[in-house]
């Protein structure tokens, strides 16, 4: 108490145990979902691969119209970061 009748009112007090009631920051009530969706895309974009490079047999340099404006071309990008540090140099 510091004898201030303002601050010792009990708005200004903190509340009993409020980390507790507080959700956490990284995980909150639609955060399942969110982590659904992010596995869903990965598992469609590996199968897509997957189906490019074993079905449908796409190589190196070939494109595949998908529409009148759209082509799906296969390019091998050996380096990271879009290819800032290939891996021939120090870097990679």
């Amino acid at each position: 108490m510091t004898g201030d009748p303002e601050i010792d009112s009990p708005r200004f007090q903190p509340m009993p145990n409020a980390s507790r009631l507080r959700p956490p920051w990284i995980w909150g009530p639609r955060s399942p979902l969110g982590l659904g969706a992010a596995v869903a895309c990965l598992a469609i974009d590996q199968a897509h691969k997957w189906w490019m490079l074993s079905v449908y047999g796409i190589r190196e340099g070939q494109r595949v119209a998908v529409g009148p404006f759209l082509d799906v071309v296969f390019v091998i990008n050996p380096g990271i970061s879009w290819g800032l540090f290939s891996r021939q140099s120090c870097g990679g």
